[in-house]
């Protein structure tokens, strides 16, 4: 990271972390406006202020380039803050430069890790808004009058009112006045602010926000005022006094606290807001997702520490000593995993934006016009869950927009509506999670897809033995596309097979429902959790296995499955619920030996099929580990284990995977796969 001096570079993960928290939060506004093509004066402030702070800190980082073209934007904000009806019924004409300038730094913050890295030029989107800034200040302005681009500039000279903590016995503030003429004095206080609270503890900060609106203005004339424990006063100083856009690092008493606070409110105004510091200043630290990740499989071997105590006290329970320490061991396991757990969730509504940024590009490039509604976006969802889920929901909203909404003409001739409707819904049922993309468009013919699957020879049985539900199914399969033509976003048979993998992957299940003219909905039901998992454990010679509970139909014993036992051969398969199941013997897999005492109904997405066991050990909650990277996905295809397991008596054990078990016995009979 040549680009970025020695001083700034432990400052680079803070900065990215923050500036993408930012530019969520600006995607989120901007796909508000798209809506109804507008901005409140709400959110038109909140726009600013978030262009304000990226500008800010990236000047403080050297990112001259894109401080620039951020201000560039402010300004652009700055005019339709002051004049919210200038920017009414344009929101669909600037929407694509605010895309632009979000694509624009978005790329710049992914790259800035980069050992090469160098600042990219933006100046054909700098070129767009110096268009824009052109069309919109001359605006009605000879009715509005002339604009103030500069917070600073509305205060008429006067400063905002800022109170003063006053210091405890135990705590010394300092006052830092900064050099006549310093340039981004907010970025240089936000440098200052950073590196100092990385050697002592801030207690208060005024002004507490340093890239408010006003800010500019106090720093300059007052200074920016710190409370620290008194034992880091000397550390503090001695740090402050090194640095080269300081005139004054000075420490002040209560008394002269309490007096710089009147002062200080003296030119306020009755109808101006008033700032305060709390007692003490929130800290966050920015984490990365591999280091919760561990920290997850830690947890994990927790949970399984405090099976295997369980199993300990019931064989002493007369130890008092050993009983207590369990008790405090269960409660601080639990404790740790639930924070973790909470550190883990995300919100749907981080998902929004790129959603909104898709079916927004598809909209300009085929013309049609489509509200896209997502309803239950506040909820939380595991972080493994939020990374597995994004990709199929990108696929089912792309085909809705491709294949399932009609074009303005042919809905307008179908007394439709000319504009389309998309609806995202996320809901909690308990242990599962649904996510379900449903559309207003043309729907799908279930006997169509029959007649297609059959030319293509896709079908398992006749074409009259399928229920609809099972028609609709055909759809995921790999390489089908009921699409007459290929566009840039579909048509190749690619998308729905993908969906399909990676639910029926995680433990999931999907459903599709559909009708000709009316729309389609498409569900995907998925557990909570995609780590720890309610299993049965059972074993295949000295091998030690789990199966997610939510794929086991049923478990036989070798007198109940040598009724409906059924010999072709080779070939074995249970006559089970009028149906032919398949046999896997794992025992030839895996290289085991063993006897089959046990048979598992089990059921992938698609199949259902029978495993064969020694032995069955019973309910667990499995918190998968990560296997070693030389295990990869040839070697997990060839064995159906995807994870590995410590079970509550220390042994290490493997998690199989149902689909991965389907395409072993479809393998195993044969089939093409």
């Amino acid at each position: 990271m040549a680009f970025f001096s020695e001083e700034l570079a432990p400052m680079l993960g803070t900065y990215q972390g923050e500036t993408s928290a930012l530019m969520e939060i600006f995607d989120n506004i901007a796909a508000k406006g798209i809506q109804t093509n507008t901005f409140s004066p709400e959110e038109i402030a909140e726009l600013f202020r978030t262009a304000h702070t990226i500008k800010s800190s990236s000047a403080a980082m050297g990112l001259s380039q894109l401080s620039e073209l951020t201000h560039h934007m402010e300004d652009l904000l700055s005019i339709f803050r002051a004049h919210p009806e200038r920017i009414e019924g344009h929101v669909d004409d600037l929407i694509g430069h605010f895309y632009d300038y979000s694509d624009f730094v978005k790329k710049e913050i992914g790259r800035m890790q980069e050992n090469d890295y160098e600042p990219a030029d933006p100046n054909g989107i700098y070129e767009q808004l110096t268009q824009d800034i052109a069309r919109f200040q001359n605006n009605s302005a000879s009715e509005t009058g002339p604009l103030s681009d500069d917070p600073a500039e509305e205060t008429d000279g006067e400063i905002p009112a800022f109170s003063l903590p006053h210091p405890r016995a135990d705590q010394v503030m300092f006052r830092l006045t900064f050099q006549p003429g310093v340039m981004m004095i907010s970025a240089r206080a936000m440098v200052i602010e950073r590196q100092l609270s990385k050697i002592c503890h801030i207690d208060t900060l005024v002004p507490a926000k340093l890239d408010g609106e006003n800010t500019d203005a106090f720093l300059t004339k007052q200074g920016l005022y710190l409370t620290l424990p008194a034992a880091e006063e000397k550390q503090a100083k001695a740090f402050l006094d090194k640095n080269l856009y300081l005139k004054n690092v000075e420490v002040i008493s209560a008394d002269a606290a309490k007096t710089a606070a009147i002062i200080l409110k003296k030119p306020a105004k009755p109808a101006e807001r008033q700032y305060s510091m709390p007692s003490g200043k929130e800290k966050f630290i920015s984490l990365r997702w591999d280091d919760i990740h561990e920290l997850q499989n830690i947890g994990g071997i927790f949970l399984t520490s405090a099976s295997k105590l369980r199993l300990i006290l019931q064989e002493h329970e007369d130890m008092p000593e050993l009983k207590e320490f369990s008790t405090d061991y269960f409660r601080m396991t639990e404790e740790f995993v639930m924070r973790l757990n909470a550190m883990t969730m995300m919100r749907v509504s981080m998902l929004v934006p790129q959603l909104n940024r898709m079916v927004w590009d598809m909209c300009r490039d085929s013309g049609k016009e489509i509200d896209f509604e997502v309803h239950g976006q506040d909820m939380e969802i595991d972080r493994n869950l939020y990374n597995n889920i994004s990709e199929p929901l990108m696929h089912m909203i792309r085909n809705a927009v491709d294949h399932g909404i009609e074009s303005k003409e042919e809905r307008l001739a179908q007394n439709k509506s000319a504009k389309g409707r998309i609806v995202l819904a996320v809901e909690n049922q308990g242990t599962q999670v649904v996510f379900r993309v449903s559309d207003n468009g043309r729907g799908m013919n279930y006997r169509k897809i029959l007649e297609k699957a059959e030319r293509e020879n896709r079908l398992d049985k006749p074409a009259a033995d399928y229920s609809p539900d099972e028609a609709f199914r055909l759809i995921m399969k790999a390489g089908f596309s009921t699409s007459k033509t290929i566009t840039r976003y579909s048509g190749r048979g690619v998308g729905m097979d993908v969906v399909n993998n990676i639910v029926s992957e995680f433990g999931g299940t999907t459903k599709i429902k559909s009708e000709p003219g009316k729309g389609t909905a498409i569900s995907m039901i998925m557990p909570v959790s995609v780590t720890a998992v309610e299993s049965l454990g059972f074993r295949i010679g000295n091998y030690t296995c789990v199966l997610p509970l939510h794929n086991i139909d049923a478990v036989l014993s070798r007198d109940e499955a040598a009724e409906l036992l059924v010999t072709d051969g080779e070939e074995r398969s249970l006559a089970y619920e009028k149906q032919e199941i398949p046999i896997l013997d794992l025992h030839t897999v895996f290289g085991a030996a063993g006897e089959e005492r046990y048979f598992l109904i089990v059921h992938s997405l698609e199949h259902r099929f029978c495993i064969t066991a020694d032995d069955v050990t019973g309910q667990e909650t499995a918190s998968s580990q990560p296997l070693p990277r030389m295990l990869d996905d040839d070697w997990q295809t060839a064995t159906a284990i995807r994870n590995g397991v410590i079970h509550a008596d220390g042994s290490i054990g493997f998690v199989l995977n149902a689909a991965l078990l389907s395409l072993l016995i479809r393998r195993q009979r044969g089939e093409d796969v």
